[in-house]
């Protein structure tokens, strides 16, 4: 009676066995078995060693670990984390083994974060790089900003880099390397107010126009390092400063005015009234030189229209009856155009 028990006990015991091929008593809530052999069983909780293993399928893994795919064997692997291995907690690290021949394999070691998950992957969105066109070079840029910081601001020879600086500035890159120079910065501005040379001076403002132009970063830098540049911009223009060179001044100072606080600086400094006197309405179309500088004020005013753009209205309209084409007339019509649009006028 009692092997008949035992028999029928075995034949209960296999068939639950069958019918669960993924179970055995090693199991219970902390083992993992496999369903081909019940005898080959891990844990569910990874055990982490100072050298790498790899992780079987289904286990966790607690947080704190190094790991890695081997691209040897496509197995996912993982060790405990060695602070003399890296210095970062979150950062990605990279190594590379020799493999046959000459080439040469990349084995990614990543390091968990304090929830146990692997940090996003890397990406350049945001970071201003250099640009990757083959013609631009960093050596161009480090020898023209040098020949510009060592000549005089009287130097004939200053014309040569500054073009070079100008023709840079307009990438991104470039624009916010010069205006990151403070040495450069300075000379450039000082080349801009002192110069004896019209063509120096148009040069030097139409560089830091071209550097802060749709460049945020570069024209932040700016202004907190020369927080009163509007108001040393507006005396300029409306001082003994040749007109050429005003047209260029007018062209940096619209660039500066894409920063909300430059823009305010405008007004406090009366901006609006210097401008109108230098615009000289009245005279527009008698041959007084000023065309250029008052189709450049005229696309400053349509560009950046604010609570006294109304002011520009009447001048506007005074100087556009007093022209039948031409690229002044354009502009005017553009800013009138744009005052409008916004029920300035």
């Amino acid at each position: 009676m009692i092997t008949r028990t035992l028999l029928l006990l075995g034949f209960f015991t296999l068939l639950f066995l069958f019918a669960h091929p993924g179970r055995s008593k090693k199991e219970g809530h902390d083992m993992i078995c496999s369903s081909a052999d019940p005898d080959s069983c891990y844990t569910r909780l990874f055990q982490p060693t100072a050298e790498f293993q790899a992780i079987q399928a289904g286990q966790n893994l607690p947080a704190g670990l190094h790991v890695r795919l081997n691209l040897e064997t496509g197995v996912k692997e993982a060790k405990l984390y060695d602070a003399r291995e890296d210095d970062s907690q979150t950062e990605a690290v990279v190594f590379e083994k020799q493999v046959e021949g000459e080439e040469k394999q990349q084995q990614k070691q990543i390091v968990l974060g304090p929830d146990g998950e692997e940090p996003p992957p890397y990406s350049n969105t945001g970071k201003i790089l250099p640009p990757n066109d083959g013609f631009v070079s960093a050596g161009t840029f480090q020898d023209a900003s040098n020949a510009v910081a060592k000549l005089s601001i009287e130097d004939s020879a200053l014309m040569g880099p500054l073009t070079e600086l100008e023709d840079l500035a307009h990438d991104i890159y470039y624009g916010n390397e010069i205006i990151s120079s403070t040495t450069l910065t300075q000379k450039v501005l000082a080349i801009l107010s002192s110069s004896s040379s019209e063509s120096a001076q148009s040069m030097a403002a139409t560089l830091l126009g071209s550097a802060l132009r749709n460049n945020h970063k570069a024209l932040e830098t700016f202004v907190k390092a020369h927080p009163g540049a509007i108001d040393a911009l507006l005396l300029q223009i409306t001082g003994d400063t040749p007109t050429n060179v005003k047209v260029k001044i007018v062209y940096l100072l619209s660039s500066l005015m894409a920063g909300p606080e430059q823009a305010v600086m405008f007004r406090v400094f009366n901006g609006h009234v210097d401008l109108l006197k230098v615009f000289d309405a009245p005279h527009t179309g008698s041959n007084d030189g000023k065309d250029a500088l008052r189709s450049r004020i005229a696309r400053l005013i349509g560009d950046w229209p604010d609570e006294e753009s109304y002011r520009w209205c009447e001048p506007l309209q005074t100087a556009q009856r007093k022209l039948s084409k031409g690229d002044v007339r354009e502009s005017i019509d553009e800013a009138l155009a744009s005052l409008k649009a916004g029920q300035k006028c």
